[in-house]
């Protein structure tokens, strides 16, 4: 099966500077700035309202910014050339109800020159046996595996994808990060908006965070959790809580019963000097930060700040 797109690696293919969007006399993108690389898989979070789809709009070039600029693979959103070279996948996608799987497939394979054949694109978006049923007799789930098999008809070197996991079941719903990973590692990039934190977990490389229109974050997942998060580790030890809040990554100690919880923004070392100092050491657990917990942290914060 041959998926490959042809975005340079480490280019910038989206470049998005000081963009507003007004909506009558609501803000929805506030002063804006932000750049994705090729190959990245650019994850955006944040509360209902946030930005994020009004974001995907300008993006896909199905809305106008109000003030600002936007680049999509040197060219200007909704320009020509930039869309034969992208995918959508918005929440609402005007699909019409009376035509099959098949013939919305094969409509969308006629855009392009160079189209997946139709035989990847039902395999990659998990459609087959449904060839012949009408949109309006798919579930739910199965709309959602048919809006994302639009998106890749083109072999878009450029994906964006707006809730992709919504209404998929556990199954279906790591069916399509496999295809995600496949198609990233084929070079094509993803700008996908969720509200799911073990998708954000498995697709991300790159986090930008929203909140009432602006972005109070924008890095790896790695920077996320490293700053506004703390792993946890939990274990019996007969150390001292006063030296344990004396090393380097420790931020907190607490002592429950018998057990002593460490709070800490790096494990290994943190762990391996209590192993060292008491080889007695039990009931070690430990949970390390997620992007769940940082993004909590900072909205929390970022609310308590405003």
């Amino acid at each position: 099966m041959n998926l490959e797109t042809h975005s340079p690696i480490d280019s910038v293919v989206i470049r998005v500077s000081d963009v507003t969007k007004r909506f009558s006399n609501q803000v929805a993108l506030d002063r804006v700035s932000f750049e994705v690389k090729a190959g990245a898989n650019c994850v955006l979070l944040g509360p209902n309202g946030a930005g994020k789809s009004t974001l995907l709009n300008l993006l896909a070039g199905a809305l106008q910014p109000s003030a600002g600029q936007i680049s999509v693979l040197n060219n200007s959103a909704g320009h020509p050339a930039t869309r034969r070279q992208t995918g959508v996948m918005l929440q609402i996608s005007g699909v019409p109800q009376t035509l099959t799987v098949a013939e919305h497939i094969n409509s969308f394979r006629s855009y392009y020159v160079q189209p997946l054949s139709f035989t990847e694109v039902i395999q990659l978006s998990q459609l087959g046996g449904l060839e012949k049923k009408k949109y309006s007799a798919l579930s739910v789930g199965q709309k959602q595996k048919l809006h994302f098999a639009l998106a890749i008809c083109g072999r878009p070197s450029l994906l964006f994808l707006d809730e992709p996991s919504s209404s998929l079941d556990v199954q279906s719903r790591l069916q399509l990060w496999e295809q995600i990973d496949k198609l990233r590692a084929n070079s094509c990039t993803f700008v996908v908006s969720t509200h799911d934190f073990q998708e954000a977990e498995h697709l991300a490389s790159h986090v930008i965070v929203f909140h009432e229109g602006n972005i109070i974050l924008n890095g790896t997942p790695e920077d996320l959790r490293a700053n506004f998060a703390d792993s946890r580790i939990s274990c019996d030890t007969s150390l001292d809580p006063r030296e344990l809040i004396k090393l380097p990554h420790v931020k907190r100690v607490e002592k429950i019963g018998n057990l002593t919880r460490l709070f800490v923004n790096e494990v290994e070392n943190t762990v391996r000097h209590i192993l060292s100092e008491d080889s007695s050491t039990s009931q070690l657990e430990i949970k390390c930060a997620t992007i769940e917990d940082a993004y909590l942290h900072l909205l929390t914060h970022t609310e308590h700040d405003n």
